[in-house]
């Protein structure tokens, strides 16, 4: 690696996800500008759980979403706490879980379930109904659902019950994007 490549990777050691130019971040100033954002009061499911977007999923937020959701871009994870973070404020526990990824407790799938993509509303509530698990012991802790990305609410709802199960205090969700209704 010649000289100019180090300092081109340490001050730009990221590839932008959408236009590849390199940059600090997952995305840079430009394309992130791009994102449209979601509304910033959350929006609120039938079974009273609040989800917090950060973006819309429409071009670009669909590619950006895309590329971390299947290429496990951690960088995009990162930039996207430290967005969703001011929108969780004067909740701190949520803002921890975001920026500093404490006590994070993973849902156990109770059953293989096909891809909800391509999937009815209908479908896809069957589909993941029962499908998960939290370890027990939750004793009225807050839990906070983090997923990429809300179409239906499917997934949410379903890990929202395995949580009540669990005995979970307050439950919210964050997702990246909000699919258009």
């Amino acid at each position: 690696m010649n000289i100019c490549a180090v300092f081109e990777h340490l001050l730009a050691p990221h590839r932008c996800l959408l236009c590849g130019g390199g940059c600090r971040q997952a995305l840079c100033p430009g394309c992130l500008a791009q994102l449209p954002q979601a509304p910033k009061n959350g929006e609120w499911l039938e079974d009273g759980l609040q989800v917090q977007a950060s973006w819309s999923y429409q071009p670009p937020a669909d590619t950006a979403v895309l590329s971390f959701k299947y290429g496990g871009g951690e960088s995009l994870a990162r930039l996207w706490a430290q967005q969703m973070a001011p929108r969780v404020d004067g909740q701190p526990v949520l803002q921890q879980a975001l920026t500093e990824r404490v006590a994070l407790l993973r849902a156990v799938r109770t059953r293989a379930t096909p891809p909800q993509q391509g999937l009815s509303r209908e479908a896809r509530l069957r589909n993941v109904d029962g499908a998960f698990r939290v370890p027990a012991r939750r004793q009225q802790r807050p839990v906070l659902l983090i997923d990429d990305v809300l179409t239906t609410g499917a997934s949410l709802r379903a890990l929202a019950a395995a949580a009540r199960a669990a005995g979970a205090g307050r439950i919210e969700a964050v997702v990246m994007a909000r699919a258009l209704p």
